[in-house]
């Protein structure tokens, strides 16, 4: 109750607080948060339903609440508004080319001359919401705040029925990320619940529905790809190559189709835009030597040559390997590898680290989200001056990189735990 009261009042104030006090309602929140985990799982005490009641509770107080910070949810909504309202594409035309729509004015200025970076899936259901929500920028943010929160409280629901217990239902549904993510109305959470049923439908011997799973959760961000990699990974170590064939023509399946019927390449190329961008807390903006669009290949690099690490280790000793781990490996690797790097990032993997609690690959990505969580309190755009946590959270950045990389690289755990249910790790 505590946690849950301390969370919602911290999302409701922290657009109110200044100076160095911003910073004690989350510091707060994250102790409350981690100590209750460390609780549960070392004595539990809550049932999966309270944990779920809780999240619904959180979840709705971060919906009720003006988004802090971000406003990308605006520009989702402008997306959806220029296919419905303006019958253009937004992997074609840029916002700015829109004009006397109300919804311009609440895009922030340095994204209203970018074409859209996202899936078609995620197109299709932000123009779907256009439709209600017009132009009114009140229902735009409802939309895709609610849209967080339903996602976030259906991935408990799903963990809650497969069995996760009451520390992971914790670790993930009163995670104070993922309630910032709700409250910000990012996409990042729907990426992440789809990425917790691909991989556990894959584990549960559907690879096919997996891999429709994964394709839509990459036909929203192509941040899910770490993912796909350890599915295809771990079987293909236990030679079940009927599995690797139907996730890889499931997901192929569901991604081609989604971008040919947004417009095939044009759909991709927005994405090159992406290269050289470096976020204050990334680990690259440290090495300011190397800005630039050479930068742009470090995530992919990182994820596909773990990848074949532990490929090429599991299949000489003929160990098995547990895909939820190793995609939460990959995830930490993409993300905090990654030159552009921002809080609402590792949404995507959260939930499926609570299948995973207690691993190192788990406390790797929770630090390094905390980190992020608490370096964002100063919102993006704010004064480079002021910006106190950059270099230190940059730092934390690249030692996640290099201590998760040995883990794979030194620990047998990274391709010897056998998969199983979300019950998660003791």
């Amino acid at each position: 109750m505590v946690l849950v009261l301390g969370e919602i009042a911290w999302i409701a104030t922290q657009a109110h607080v200044g100076g160095g006090l911003r910073w004690l309602p989350v510091l707060v929140v994250l102790g409350l948060y981690l100590r209750l985990v460390a609780e549960e799982r070392r004595q539990p005490l809550l049932s999966g339903a309270v944990v779920v009641v809780a999240a619904v509770v959180v979840a709705v107080g971060a919906v009720a609440t003006a988004p802090f910070g971000s406003r990308d949810l605006f520009q989702y909504a402008m997306y959806g508004r220029m296919v419905t309202a303006h019958g253009v594409s937004p992997y074609t035309t840029v916002p700015a080319a829109i004009h006397g729509d109300r919804l311009l004015a609440q895009l922030a200025p340095a994204w209203q001359h970018t074409s859209s970076v996202y899936g078609p899936f995620f197109i299709a259901v932000s123009a779907l919401g256009a439709r209600v929500y017009g132009d009114s920028p009140l229902l735009a943010r409802l939309y895709f705040q609610a849209l967080a929160g339903v996602a976030l409280v259906a991935g408990v629901i799903y963990g809650y029925r497969r069995g996760m217990t009451s520390a992971s239902l914790v670790l993930f549904g009163l995670s104070p990320v993922l309630i910032a993510v709700v409250n910000g109305g990012h996409n990042d959470l729907l990426v992440g619940v789809l990425v917790l049923v691909g991989v556990d439908l894959g584990v549960q011997g559907r690879p096919g529905w997996g891999g429709v799973v994964l394709g839509l959760a990459c036909s929203i961000k192509l941040l899910a790809l770490p993912a796909v990699v350890a599915l295809v990974v771990a079987w293909a170590v236990a030679r079940r190559w009927r599995a690797v064939a139907a996730t890889l023509a499931s997901l192929g399946t569901v991604l081609g189709v989604s971008y040919a019927t947004a417009g095939g390449m044009e759909a991709l190329r927005p994405l090159t835009s992406l290269g050289g961008h470096v976020s204050r807390a990334s680990a690259w903006s440290a090495v300011g030597v190397l800005h630039g669009r050479a930068l742009s290949w470090p995530s992919a690099l990182f994820v596909v040559g773990a990848g074949v690490v532990v490929l090429a280790r599991a299949w000489r000793s003929s160990s098995t390997i547990d895909p939820a781990v190793l995609a939460i490996a990959l995830g930490t690797l993409a993300l905090f590898g990654a030159p552009y790097l921002l809080p609402w990032y590792p949404a995507a993997f959260i939930p499926l680290s609570a299948r995973c609690l207690g691993s190192v690959p788990q406390r790797a990505l929770a630090l390094g989200s905390a980190a992020l969580l608490v370096a964002y309190v100063q919102p993006p755009g704010s004064p480079a001056g002021a910006l106190v946590l950059g270099p230190s959270v940059a730092t934390v950045a690249g030692l996640i990189v290099g201590g998760t990389a040995l883990w794979i690289v030194v620990s047998r755990r990274a391709c010897s735990a056998g998969p199983g249910g979300l019950g998660g790790h003791a």
